[in-house]
């Protein structure tokens, strides 16, 4: 049952609602040069099985809650490939019937065609999907960053064509690099249209790098960005991000703008709750009623962070952890394990969470 959970780690494991995954394909062609797929083990890309899948909501079945599901989380599940092979398609006729909640993330416009955006309807039409649209940079930076994917400026007409529709549409701010995307002009330019897409809230995640390669690549695009970032290593891990400050700033001006753009606003796998307007960071909120009523949600250091403001019972949480418990999924009880060791360790936290402290 692994191959439907992301594997635990710090973050993950103290920060994703999304640890339920279902992977079409194994690799992506679009070739983004801050992919973080290209660096993952090939184990985290153990694809889709009809029958498998089925016993696996059993589980949750049983206990009268439904998990949600992203789809996918590393390779684009709307690849050119998925024209001849369909496999995505075929797991979005799996969710209708079995009217599983799902969240998507493309960069692709095939979503918005014919025979998919069907079955993505059919979703729309129950409250069950969400559908987000990665639109970081503008046309003429994406070509060099995302080189084979299709333009954002094709990536809003699909946006816009699935908003007109009725489907619950975002945009994803990822990666975000400071002094290149948070700039005031690139930033008003990219929230415009989004806006004007449809789109109803925005999600944001800083940059991420491994080797200096991936640096060189940036550097392509914008050296004096790269200039000014100061990088810090995640948890002791080879992977940087920008430090603490600069990643701040990048953020609290994204939800400033958003805002002003009636857009609701979150951060993904930041620990920055305080910049949160959105309810919740995958945009749950967008589901039905009856869907958010049964779609179970692990606890996260986010519900740890919201007892403490007062704005939900630790009963709340408790309740979360007793159907961790009894679902008996032991990967699901490692992310939960690892959560508490977050929790009781400060050093931990504050580097995780930084508004947790």
């Amino acid at each position: 049952m692994a191959r439907y959970i992301i594997g635990v780690s710090y973050i993950m494991s103290s920060l994703c609602y999304s640890v339920f995954k279902v992977e079409p394909y194994s690799t992506c062609p679009f070739n983004c040069v801050y992919c973080y797929a290209r660096k993952s083990p090939a184990k985290s890309f153990l694809t889709f099985d009809e029958l498998s899948f089925r016993v696996f909501i059993s589980r949750f079945l049983s206990l009268g809650v439904k998990p949600f599901f992203r789809l996918s989380t590393l390779v684009d599940p709307f690849q050119p490939i998925e024209v001849a092979e369909k496999k995505t398609l075929k797991i979005l006729q799996v969710f209708n019937e079995l009217e599983i909640p799902v969240v998507i993330n493309t960069k692709s416009d095939l979503i918005a065609q014919e025979p998919w955006i069907n079955e993505v309807l059919r979703l729309a039409d129950k409250g069950l999907i969400v559908v987000q649209f990665s639109i970081a940079f503008l046309d003429n930076e994406a070509k060099m960053l995302e080189p084979f994917a299709p333009s954002p400026s094709r990536r809003l007409k699909a946006l816009e064509t699935l908003s007109a529709s009725g489907v619950s549409t975002a945009i994803r701010l990822q990666p975000l690099v400071p002094y290149l995307n948070t700039e005031h002009s690139y930033l008003t330019q990219l929230l415009d249209e989004a806006k004007a897409a449809g789109a109803k809230y925005v999600i944001a995640e800083n940059i991420r790098i491994l080797t200096r390669s991936d640096l060189e690549a940036l550097q392509r695009v914008c050296s004096s960005c790269v200039e000014k970032i100061e990088w810090e290593r995640i948890l002791g891990t080879p992977w940087k991000r920008p430090a603490r400050a600069q990643r701040e700033e990048a953020l609290h001006t994204v939800m400033i703008d958003a805002t002003k753009r009636g857009l609701s606003f979150a951060t993904c796998r930041e620990g920055m709750f305080r910049y949160h307007t959105a309810p919740n960071c995958c945009g749950l909120h967008l589901l039905s009623k009856d869907a958010q009523k049964q779609i179970f949600l692990r606890s996260t250091l986010y519900e740890y962070w919201q007892q403490r403001q007062g704005r939900i019972s630790i009963e709340e949480i408790r309740e979360r952890e007793r159907i961790v418990r009894e679902l008996g999924i032991k990967e699901l009880e490692e992310h939960h394990r690892l959560l508490q060791q977050v929790l009781s360790n400060p050093e931990l936290l504050q580097q995780i969470a930084a508004h947790m402290i």
